[in-house]
């Protein structure tokens, strides 16, 4: 996640699994640090290259050969229908899980892969999968193997998705260097500034101190840490164990709003700080403070983050040290910089993967002078292991919200196949087939059928505007008005009429629905139909080679509350047969971007015009199906009414 410079030397901060990481590089010289003190020695019971273990922190000097490991990095690409839609970036020192299951680490969306379907890890060769035992295994030039290694840019099946591993090089993300740590390093106290009057010695190891703060780096478990130079100060190697302490500690936590106060406790315990502000970045690029201490200052710090310094360290990504507001020409004209009394502030960035995700800010009324640079040096470190856990907590918690969702969308799909028929139809006189395919758990098209008062068979098919939840939400309505009318009204345009007078509200959103209508009388093929705003219908007739298109009549439901929706005849012969469909049926694309096309629809009806109507229904799908395989098009939903005019005796029973 970053590089933090301590002389010459520095610390590695790298992301784990849900907990940040620190290694120690014993001989890496940051851009822009004096190297004025020669490198110290990191001992540990396995020798100079092994990393000393603090729970879930690493703290190791790294060889040559392994600090060039750290220049490259592989990353997991998700191929699925022909195009990339994941990317995941891989940590060297992990082994991940990948699989459907939502508390998988790399989650995949897909019903070919198993919940838990291998591990990956990164090894010198390249990428390591290692099948769990998933239904569909791991392939490779077709053949199922229980381990594979990818090299770069070798690929490997898991059911329906391809998986290919990519070499990069790292980008160095977040590299901070901490120059002014290195004041106490080479001996200068005098810029050091950390115990002023007034305020105990950070070094110091009596009176006052946190019970969870650490005092030395001895008393840590399983870490030993020599120093053979003086110019090692008791305060950076203080500063040195909080930062790992802190890592430790932030790193338990993967709930946001449990974390906050936490980075505010170790905040309060490792600089002198009166009031501060944790200010996080909103969804809307708003910066709002999260988190404020003493809470009796909240509305008053919450301006002073609003108007002035925060914002501005959140928008240049540069901390920022203000020696005396009341002297500083850029806030002497704030407001509540001169209410409050402000003199000293220190503030910092939250930074993770090169993306501000807010500050943290910190100031301490009527006092001028307090913070120096190796204080911001080292609050900026002290944010940066924060980023990680608050990028972390966030996306925890995208993943709870995800899971909810899915469920709730789970719910939301039962709910509305129940609004649609879902049986068989048999009417005498008529042959009757549908197919229901949504693009996603929920959807807006909707068909019915339904039998008249008179005798009379009502056919509807009809397409909202718009996906997911928001369409079938209307598309509920839009049926439920739809019922309740075609029992009352005497033609097709009436019962639309009327619909489209009970679906008149104002609404700032442009949602509308396209419906075709007709009444069938199977004892004469008589047929009442009206079209509003809906793909025509296919009326194929025996003895013509082309269709009938029962064009649109009006405009779509819910656009004009006054249209008016007419009503046109026709008369069946025996053996025809009329296909309602909707748009992502001749609409569909596939891989190069072509349409299925209203004139396929056509042919393969008029393929199966002697077939069982069931087969012509089936043809459809199945030739939409091979139609987008692999399309990186999203496909809309589909809905299908077949209906065929047999001959009827009148003289027989009804």
């Amino acid at each position: 996640m970053g590089f933090l410079s301590f002389g010459g030397r520095g610390l590695h901060v790298t992301q784990g699994r849900g907990v940040p990481k620190i290694r120690y590089l014993a001989s890496r010289p940051c851009p822009g640090a004096a190297v004025s003190a020669p490198p110290s020695r990191l001992s540990s019971p396995g020798g100079v290259d092994s990393p000393v273990g603090i729970g879930s922190i690493e703290l190791s000097q790294a060889s040559p050969s392994r600090k060039a490991a750290h220049f490259m990095s592989w990353t997991l690409k998700v191929i699925s229908n022909g195009a990339e839609v994941a990317s995941h970036r891989l940590d060297p020192d992990a082994t991940l899980t990948l699989g459907r299951g939502t508390t998988r680490d790399i989650v995949i969306n897909d019903r070919s892969v198993s919940r838990e379907h291998c591990k990956v890890s990164v090894t010198p060769q390249g990428v390591l999968l290692e099948d769990l035992g998933a239904a569909n295994g791991l392939t490779v030039h077709g053949q199922r193997l229980p381990r594979v290694v990818l090299g770069d840019g070798d690929a490997c099946q898991l059911g329906m998705v391809t998986v290919v591993a990519r070499k990069t090089a790292s980008n160095h993300t977040g590299m901070i260097p901490l120059v002014g740590l290195m004041e106490s390093l080479s001996g200068d106290e005098s810029s050091s500034g950390g115990a002023q009057e007034g305020f105990p010695s950070l070094s110091s190891s009596s009176g006052g101190g946190s019970a969870g703060r650490p005092q030395s780096l001895a008393g840590l478990d399983a870490t030993a840490i020599s120093t053979t130079k003086s110019e090692f100060a008791t305060l950076e190697k203080e500063r040195l164990a909080t930062l790992v302490a802190t890592g430790k500690s932030l790193g338990q936590s993967t709930d946001l709003d449990e974390l906050l106060p936490r980075i505010m406790d170790h905040l309060f315990e490792i600089l002198p700080v009166r009031r501060a502000v944790i200010a996080l970045v909103g969804e809307d690029g708003k910066v709002e403070a999260k988190a404020v201490r003493p809470e009796a200052d909240t509305a008053e710090l919450s301006s002073v983050a609003s108007l002035s310094i925060i914002e501005q360290v959140v928008e240049s990504g540069e901390g920022s040290i203000i020696q005396d507001a009341a002297l500083d020409q850029k806030l002497r004209g704030s407001q509540s910089i001169v209410i409050s009394n402000i003199r000293a502030a220190i503030c910092v960035p939250i930074v993770a993967n090169n993306r501000s995700l807010g500050a943290v800010y910190c100031d301490y009324p009527g006092r001028a002078r307090l913070y120096t640079e190796s204080d911001l040096d080292f609050l900026t470190a002290f944010a940066s292991i924060a980023g990680v856990s608050v990028q972390n907590a966030r996306m925890m918690q995208r993943l709870r919200n995800d899971e909810k969702l899915q469920r709730d969308l789970e719910i939301a799909a039962e709910i509305q196949q129940g609004l649609l028929p879902n049986t068989a139809f048999s009417f005498p006189g008529l042959e009757i087939d549908w197919a229901y395919w949504p693009s996603l758990h929920v959807g807006g098209d909707f068909y019915d059928v339904t039998e008249l008062p008179d005798g009379r068979i009502a056919f509807t098919l009809g397409d909202v505007s718009g996906k997911s939840i928001p369409a079938a939400l209307y598309m509920a309505r839009t049926l439920s008005f739809l019922r309740a009318t075609v029992t009352r009204e005497n033609s097709p345009g009436e019962v639309l009429q009327r619909t489209n007078r009970l679906l008149d509200r104002p609404s700032e959103r442009v949602i509308f629905a396209t419906t075709f209508l007709m009444f069938v009388d199977p004892k004469t093929g008589d047929v009442e139909w009206c079209n509003a705003g809906h793909n025509p219908a296919l009326v194929r007739r025996p003895g013509y080679d082309e269709p009938l298109m029962l064009e649109a009549l009006a405009p779509p439901l819910g656009m004009f509350p006054d249209q008016e929706f007419p009503t046109r005849h026709l008369k069946l012969e025996p053996d025809t047969i009329v296909t309602l469909y909707t748009d992502g049926l001749p609409e569909a694309r596939d891989v190069e971007g072509r349409p299925f096309s209203l004139d396929r629809v056509s042919k393969i009806v008029d393929e199966h015009g002697t077939s069982p109507i069931a087969e012509g229904t089936r043809a459809l799908l199945t030739a939409l199906e091979t139609h987008i395989v692999k399309s990186p098009y999203l496909r809309d939903d589909v809905a299908i009414l077949n209906i065929r005019y047999l001959s009827v005796d009148p003289s027989g029973p009804e």
